[in-house]
């Protein structure tokens, strides 16, 4: 492998920490590319960065790591996506009876000669996401980079966050809410649509596998159980193979899927 492909398979393994606490809290109203950038950015952080640091990459990179073709659109697309990040602002609760607002970036600069991107967190948010907290989720930036659903990205997370209980039961209406699903009227369209897709990408490409089981009062859906295993050593290397083999488009989800669910009647006879 070159040496620059090397380093580019090396970046989509750094890892990304979130605290707990801004994972639950927080509704993503974000699109799939802007959830992936965000992702990107906050890889880059190291534990011991100062406040006022400036991150830097170079554009052409990043659609390597993400596995995207190159294309006239994505230079737009990034700078779209990391002006969203710079100017839409949420709700963080300080205690009891204080909220304030933050960005996730304060600051982002573009050099089009150099086809390079500086950003800066915004310093309140900084606290969230730079593994300082002692309840916190980490996981590898590869996990999320073939998603092709934003439902998949917000429910990993979600689930990431309540791995330790081993489950965590959400209302309808909440879920809906946190994954920005509240689209979908209809229980079996935000099944099919949101829920089902989310399973099938975090049991392929991640390091933990889900299930969810609906809660009825009489005939209506009312809340929803997710269920987390976390994977073994090996099961984690199948998706990072998996991952990895997506994003340099040396197989299909579709052959994913396949391979997955003969390796796991496989270990089912043993």
């Amino acid at each position: 492998m070159p040496k620059k492909d090397e380093q580019l398979a090396i970046q989509r393994r750094y890892k990304v920490f979130k605290s707990n606490e801004i994972i639950k809290a927080s509704k993503s109203d974000f699109t799939l590319k802007e959830l992936k950038v965000l992702s990107f950015l906050i890889s880059m952080i190291k534990r011991g960065d100062s406040i006022d640091k400036i991150y830097e990459f170079n554009i052409s990179d990043y659609w390597k790591i993400a596995g995207i073709t190159k294309s006239g659109k994505n230079n737009k697309d990034i700078k779209a996506c990391l002006q969203v990040l710079r100017d839409k602002s949420f709700w963080i609760t300080d205690g009891k009876n204080k909220e304030y607002t933050v960005s996730w970036l304060s600051k982002v600069w573009i050099d089009n000669e150099k086809n390079k991107a500086q950003v800066r967190f915004d310093e309140d948010i900084q606290r969230y996401i730079m593994g300082v907290y002692d309840d916190f989720s980490a996981w590898s930036l590869l996990y999320e980079l073939p998603m092709a659903s934003k439902y998949s990205i917000i429910l990993y997370e979600l689930a990431k966050s309540y791995a330790l209980q081993g489950k965590h039961k959400f209302t309808l209406d909440e879920l809906k809410y946190k994954l920005g699903a509240t689209n979908y009227t209809s229980y079996k369209d935000f099944r099919r649509r949101a829920l089902d897709v989310a399973k099938k990408e975090i049991n392929n490409f991640t390091d933990i596998h889900i299930e969810y089981e609906p809660d009825y009062k009489g005939r209506k859906v009312v809340a929803i159980e997710i269920i987390i295993t976390e994977r073994d050593e090996r099961d984690k290397w199948h998706s990072d193979y998996y991952a990895e083999h997506l994003l340099d488009g040396q197989m299909t989800l579709e052959e994913i899927v396949k391979e997955r669910e003969m390796l796991e009647r496989k270990e089912g006879t043993k």
